[in-house]
């Protein structure tokens, strides 16, 4: 696990680091939803925007990392926003773990992002629940999020793709 003085001298390793597992993770997550939920990713592409935010030094206050497209996606696509904002509302909520603890649909707020570490993953583009499933995956890749912290989510949002993508 990485601690903060790390995370201040290395958000280009961070951000690189999550980037080449979403690349890794998101085809099989993404087929994973669709065995599981078919009629909730139909017409669904597997392309979205990833949020980081990093724990600095300065007050322990979370700071963006990076917000980046992963496969084909437009910049004034939604999706850009909500990445953003699932990180920043949980980022402004320290004892919760995932963005499903403060999910408000009507005003817009969803789940799909999680706490890992010192890091707050975002993804946004696919259905909430799979943007979820996603953030886990990569943060067990990373080794970033033990089992207690995945079950600890999973009871939270209830999101049955969890235990499909972790069975």
């Amino acid at each position: 696990m990485s601690d903060t003085k790390t995370l201040i001298e290395l958000p280009g390793m961070i951000h690189s680091s999550v980037r080449r597992s979403v690349k890794k993770l998101i085809g099989p997550v993404c087929a994973r939803a669709y065995d599981f939920l078919p009629e909730n990713m139909a017409g669904k592409s597997v392309a979205g925007y990833v949020c980081i935010y990093g724990d600095y030094s300065d007050g322990g206050f979370p700071r963006i990392i990076s917000l980046s497209p992963i496969g084909e996606v437009l910049p004034t696509s939604e999706s850009f926003f909500f990445a953003d904002e699932k990180a920043k509302r949980l980022s402004s909520h320290p004892t919760h773990v995932s963005s499903w603890q403060s999910r408000d649909k009507e005003r817009k707020r969803y789940g799909g992002a999680i706490r890992a570490g010192a890091l707050i993953l975002s993804f946004s583009g696919l259905p909430e629940w799979v943007d979820e499933a996603l953030m886990v995956a990569v943060a067990a890749d990373m080794n970033r999020i033990t089992e207690e912290e995945i079950a600890r989510v999973t009871r939270i949002s209830e999101n049955p793709l969890l235990q499909v993508v972790r069975g």
